[in-house]
């Protein structure tokens, strides 16, 4: 009998490793809700132009279907060209609202302008089906605000201390012309499928760069 037990037990282990267990990294949205975040870009525009400031973003609308609208606010910008600092509105930012489904997609994907938060989100549009570690997911979606497609795969890399490492890799096309390319990683809170850090580079058909942080604060 403990055989037996033994026997089915190595059985359960050998099944549970050939069918990995999927993240789907599904999210209840709460009314109110919400994430303060600290960001950072250095861009090259023939200088090295570095901007850090704080982004909130706040769930304003709860739909049936299980999506909401959550406000993105800029505040505490600082921007340097060079060694030079460049003046910037002292207060927060009108804020752009985007509408995400259950899933962290961003659905119709229709963001004030071409931020880029827009093109990352986008990549979740893959993962509606989950993913597993090693996984890669390929993901095809269109921002309707600027007409850009996003285009590329998604890898869950790991999951570690209640994080799931994701790299993406997407390129963008505008009328069939090279937009830009995108490469990084963004780090999902696994127990509430929120966004905890990313560190993304971003390649601009010239060939020039940007480098972009973001980083969840403790609430």
């Amino acid at each position: 009998m403990l055989k037996r037990s033994f026997a089915i037990a190595i059985i359960l282990a050998i099944g549970a490793s050939a069918f990995p267990q999927k993240i789907t990294f599904l999210r209840t949205y709460t009314m109110g809700d919400k994430d303060v975040y600290v960001f950072s870009m250095t861009m090259d525009v023939g200088q090295t132009m570095t901007s850090t400031g704080t982004e909130t973003q706040e769930v304003t609308k709860v739909y049936d279907d299980g999506s909401a609208d959550i406000a993105l606010t800029v505040s505490n910008m600082k921007v340097k060209l060079g060694d030079k600092d460049l003046p910037v509105p002292d207060t927060a930012t009108p804020p752009m609202v985007m509408r995400l489904d259950k899933y962290g997609r961003a659905k119709d994907l229709q963001l004030g302008g071409g931020d880029s938060m827009s093109y990352i989100y986008s990549a979740m549009s893959g993962l509606q089906g989950g993913i597993a570690v090693g996984q890669s997911v390929p993901f095809d979606a269109t921002i309707a605000k600027t007409k850009v497609e996003s285009k590329g795969t998604i890898t869950l890399v790991e999951v570690k201390d209640g994080s799931a490492n994701l790299q993406i890799v997407l390129v963008m096309t505008k009328d069939g012309m090279p937009s830009g390319h995108m490469d990084g990683n963004f780090y999902m809170i696994t127990s509430s499928s929120k966004l905890s850090k990313m560190d993304f580079i971003l390649t601009m058909p010239d060939g020039k760069q940007s480098h972009m942080t973001m980083t969840r604060q403790a609430s």
